[in-house]
């Protein structure tokens, strides 16, 4: 696995841990069951790959407007009156072929909605060529690229959009996304999802979008295609568009977006537009650093520095604290596992370089005298450490809470949960938890955990997927950026796992902290964040952050009935408390699997051509 630190990369991997970080003495026998389970889950893992549904079936079956699915559109926009003039903008690329100009047209020209006006910028011999494509059509107009702005300012119609060349707009793509307008009176932006288009007409590779995400949008566009603006937002947009090129660009992207709430911008579910492309998979735009840097500027929050991340092609920003550094409070509850607990704890010790933390481990019960041995000469060697003992019956949220709120941390601004099997990657992985909850508006932030062998372990938590919640691309390997390359931006989620979990005290506090009652055990992190969201308060989850996550190792599998039927009435409380989320999750889509956590087709979609996507929030 490799680490990025800045000016040089290291590989890290479970046996290249330093020895003095590393169990005291694990023997063979464990040392070969934990790599069996490692092994086994990657098995599983690319079998869960292999089987999922092809996408040329998935949208053969649910993706196809006929006759029938035009008039079951025309009857819903019955009620809505007639849809408005579309103003189309081509800022036409150099490398654009005749070929990609004519299927751009055929594609707009076959539209469902025929009231749209098509504004070129273009060379003089590709000016040309579309006065013969266009010949006798009066919807297309030939501009440069000052005159186009001042067209698309001075418009009649009240929506405006960008095209490419490389774009083949599908037949319904304008009528769905000015039916969502209509249906949003609100609405300042629309966009939709998308995929990938080959020589042979297949269509492949489809990128199922999330709901806005204005966070995500920093790291890269977001958005993609097809996106509709209304003519204000374009007033904004109009110097970077120009300027940027072939497309409107991350820089002109931000700007239309600035000051917008999230109804502002509708997210249509389902694929109106396909890039004439190879088979490779649909990822956002290249992010723009100067671009990101101008925007923050503009919104007021400080950073340290912003640059290309070093996975895909987006932007990590490393936001800025205050000085003095905030002091943060590490609660480590534990019993015994005195291999897991010292490595973890040593780690902490050790990599990390955010100067103001204090540790606090919560034993619960410990009863092996190896383990209390250390633990009262870590709390005796490192001032930054101490032990609270707590031996109430295992009840991990009534741990957290009691050591959050004793008075021993009321001079703490943030408080991390961090579990015993938690183990530091990289050093500044506090700066960057503690830098994004310093945001304004931002509630619980969480990291990108690993299991030992390099796979993805914890990469946000999407909460309408199994009965409590499902781990984003749970398995996957680090060069695997997921659709749209989730696992490689910072971005908003409902809820992160409370492995590593940092927020400030006073927010877990106003929030009742954890619910001991509901949620002792299982669904405690979960129910903490969507209590922080549901005051206001966003869920970020950041892949700058990194940790090993040695999940199971201590824990194990629950095969006690007792136990099974503990989390599937903790999971049914949850549901039942935040149905809202639980039945349809923002950050997911409703075209996706609702088991499984590597964002495969579901084999029946809660929304459909026929079935309007604003009732794809049902419940299962």
């Amino acid at each position: 696995m490799v680490v990025h630190y800045p000016g040089r990369y290291r590989c890290y991997s479970l046996r290249d841990v330093p020895p003095r970080l590393g169990p005291a003495r694990v023997n063979l026998t464990e040392r070969l069951k934990r790599w069996l389970a490692l092994w086994n889950r990657r098995r599983l893992h690319q079998r869960q790959l292999r089987r999922r549904q092809p996408y040329a079936e998935w949208s053969a079956r649910h993706d196809q407007p006929d006759a029938a699915i035009r008039a079951a559109i025309e009857r819903r926009l019955a009620d809505t009156g007639p849809l408005p003039e579309v103003e189309l903008l081509l800022l036409s690329a150099a490398d654009a072929l005749p070929e990609d100009h004519t299927g751009l047209w055929h594609s707009l020209r076959s539209q469902w909605h025929g009231r749209w006006r098509l504004h070129v910028v273009a060379s003089d011999e590709q000016r040309a060529a579309w006065q013969r494509l266009g010949a006798g059509d009066a919807r297309l107009v030939m501009c440069d690229g000052d005159s186009a702005r001042d067209r698309l300012a001075e418009a009649p119609g009240p929506w405006c959009a960008f095209v490419d060349a490389h774009d083949r707009w599908r037949e319904h793509a304008l009528v769905l996304l000015l039916e969502a307008a209509a249906r949003r009176p609100q609405a300042q932006v629309v966009y939709a999802d998308e995929d990938r288009i080959d020589a042979s007409g297949q269509r492949l590779q489809p990128w199922f979008k999330p709901d806005f995400d204005p966070d995500a949008l920093l790291a890269q566009d977001v958005l993609g295609s097809p996106v509709l603006w209304r003519r204000e937002r374009v007033h904004a947009m109009a110097q970077a568009v120009v300027a940027n090129g072939p497309g409107p660009g991350h820089r002109a992207v931000l700007a239309g977006v600035r000051g917008l709430a999230s109804d502002d911008v509708v997210h249509v579910p389902h694929v109106l537009a396909s890039r004439v492309a190879d088979n490779a998979a649909v990822q956002p735009p290249a992010g723009d650093p100067q671009a990101v840097a101008e925007h923050l500027a503009a919104l007021g929050e400080p950073v340290l520095r912003i640059d290309q991340a070093a996975e895909g092609s987006g932007v990590r920003i490393a936001f800025a604290c205050p000085e003095p550094a905030p002091r943060v409070l590490l609660v480590v509850p534990t019993r015994n596992g005195l291999h897991l607990l010292r490595q973890c704890v040593q780690s902490i010790q050790r990599r990390t370089r955010y100067p103001n933390w204090r540790l606090v481990i919560v034993d619960n019960g410990s009863d092996d005298p190896a383990c209390l041995g250390w633990l009262q000469a870590i709390a005796q060697e490192d001032p930054r450490i101490s032990v609270r003992r707590d031996d109430r019956p295992f009840n991990f949220a009534a741990l957290n809470n009691a050591a959050i709120l004793d008075e021993a941390a009321a001079d703490c601004d943030f408080v991390a949960l961090v579990n015993n099997d938690i183990e530091v990657i990289t050093p500044d992985w506090l700066d960057e938890l503690v830098g994004l909850a310093c945001r304004p508006g931002v509630g619980a932030v969480g990291a990108r955990l690993w299991y030992a062998d390099g796979t993805l372990q914890h990469g946000g938590v999407i909460v309408d997927i199994g009965l409590g919640g499902g781990h984003v691309l749970k398995h996957s390997p680090r060069a695997e950026g997921g659709p749209g390359a989730r696992q490689w931006r910072m971005q908003g989620y409902l809820a992160v796992t409370g492995a590593c979990l940092l927020v400030r005290r006073r927010l877990y506090l106003e929030v009742g902290g954890m619910d001991e009652a509901a949620f002792g055990i299982a669904c405690n992190d979960i129910d903490l964040c969507l209590k922080l969201v549901h005051a206001g308060h966003r869920t970020l989850w950041t892949p700058h952050a990194e940790l090993f996550h040695h999940e199971s190792v201590s824990r194990g599998k629950d095969h006690d009935p007792v136990k099974k039927q503990r989390l599937l009435d903790e999971t049914g409380r949850l549901r039942a408390r935040w149905r809202e989320w639980t039945t349809r999750d923002p950050f997911h889509n409703p075209n996706l699997d609702l088991h499984s956590e590597q964002f495969a087709l579901a084999r029946e979609p809660r929304v459909g051509l026929d079935r309007p996507w604003w009732m794809s929030g049902v419940a299962r």
